[in-house]
């Protein structure tokens, strides 16, 4: 999930006429309430690309905030059991 962010990043930082991938950087951004992978491209993301932020970014709060990287480890890590449970369900129905 980290590499296909970090491919989504870098395309929508790069290319102005990505908007599939800006829009994927967006969504992860709003509803981890995150900007970049790392500081240095939460820094440069909310500088360079503020609109790929969530609402109310600034350079300087995005220093603060997690990164994604590490919001995505907390998603995935903290509501593994809801993934396994889903899995179970999906089997039994199955």
């Amino acid at each position: 999930v980290k590499q296909f962010y970090d491919q989504a990043l870098q395309q929508a930082v790069v290319d102005d006429d990505a908007n599939n991938a800006k829009a994927v950087v967006k969504t992860f951004h709003e509803t981890l309430n995150c900007c970049g992978s790392n500081q240095l491209t939460a820094l440069t993301t909310s500088v360079l690309k503020n609109s790929l932020c969530p609402t109310g970014t600034t350079p300087f709060n995005s220093l603060l905030k997690e990164d994604c990287h590490q919001k995505i480890d907390e998603l995935f890590s903290g509501k593994l059991y809801l993934i396994g449970i889903a899995a179970i369900v999906v089997a039994v129905i199955m």
